[in-house]
């Protein structure tokens, strides 16, 4: 992913599942380093291969610096659910 700060509005985030996820509904799930869990919506970018997407939509989504922990959430077409592996990056304060 590159280096991630506090705060920053121009990221995306890419997930890769490894299966095909034509009709399913992908969330970018996360976890902040105060344990607060959430998810961001995904779009799927290649169905095929198990790609989807999330770009920020403001500046305050990554609101704490430390260790984040990301990964896929899918519910499939058939209402089956898988989570994915996790991603963990680190987020620095700017000027780190």
């Amino acid at each position: 992913m590159g280096k991630i700060y506090k705060n920053q509005g121009a990221l995306t985030i890419s997930l890769t599942t490894g299966v095909n996820i034509t009709g399913a509904t992908c969330s970018v799930a996360y976890r902040k380093p105060s344990g607060v869990k959430g998810s961001w919506a995904g779009s799927i970018t290649d169905a095929t291969d198990g790609v989807f997407s999330y770009t920020m939509v403001d500046n305050n989504q990554i609101d704490e610096a430390g260790k984040w922990t990301f990964w896929a959430d899918v519910t499939f077409a058939d209402t089956t659910h898988a989570v994915g592996e996790a991603v963990f990056e680190d987020v620095y304060l700017p000027g780190e």
